[in-house]
């Protein structure tokens, strides 16, 4: 999901196959599971690409679409094969779209590194040493270009991995505000309605439960 996010067409293509073989059964019937794994991959897919800037009409038009095209098909390697051309497309879409934007090297890297750091402590004079600038015109320039704080950032992308695993996992609430490096639960769940008007646990109510039925 974060290669899609990033607009990395191969390297999503290359990690959503990787961790076919480790996903678990979701249906008795080894059609429906791969059916099912194609199905669910696209969605997730389609919500990173939304996050990567797509907009959300046009990510659910493609990923609708290969949705539909998976259902009749009577192999597996042709429903993965077709949930690749999914990700493809997304992905390049994304691609496409974050270099359009005009959106300066230096905004566009410090996106990048929260990403693929929002685990960490994350500081932004560190990332302005490496970019060489300083941290008030990062700052200053990432609020122009994105129409956000750096913090709020930061923020939205915890809240946003945050919402992926509830409801693609069984990780409890505490445990999901560690991992995305929430100082605590009670400070994970006010950013979460903050985002998401929403708190976590109806979020995980309103969006675990349909995801995985068995065909």
């Amino acid at each position: 999901m974060q290669a899609v996010r990033e607009g990395r067409t191969q390297d999503a293509v290359h990690l959503a196959e990787n961790m076919d073989d480790d996903s678990g059964r979701l249906s008795s019937n080894d059609l429906n599971h791969w059916r099912n794994l194609a199905i669910i991959g696209i969605s997730l897919c389609a919500r990173a690409a939304i996050e990567g800037g797509m907009p959300p009409e046009e990510a659910y038009r493609i990923s609708g679409y290969y949705i539909q095209r998976c259902e009749p098909l009577q192999s597996a390697p042709l429903i993965l094969r077709h949930r690749n051309r999914a990700i493809e497309e997304l992905t390049a879409r994304v691609s496409t779209m974050r270099h359009s934007l005009g959106m300066s090297n230096y905004t566009a890297k410090c996106k990048d590194y929260v990403r693929k750091h929002y685990r960490e402590k994350i500081y932004l004079e560190a990332i302005a040493a490496g970019l060489s600038i300083s941290p008030t015109y990062l700052s200053r320039l990432f609020r122009k270009e994105t129409g956000v704080t750096f913090q709020e950032f930061v923020n939205q992308v915890r809240v946003s991995r945050a919402a992926d695993l509830l409801a693609y996992t069984d990780m409890d609430l505490d445990e999901i505000a560690v991992y995305v490096h929430f100082p605590s639960q009670s400070y994970f769940g006010k950013m979460f309605k903050r985002y998401r008007n929403i708190t976590p646990k109806g979020y995980r109510d309103r969006y675990q439960a349909g995801e995985f039925i068995d065909r």
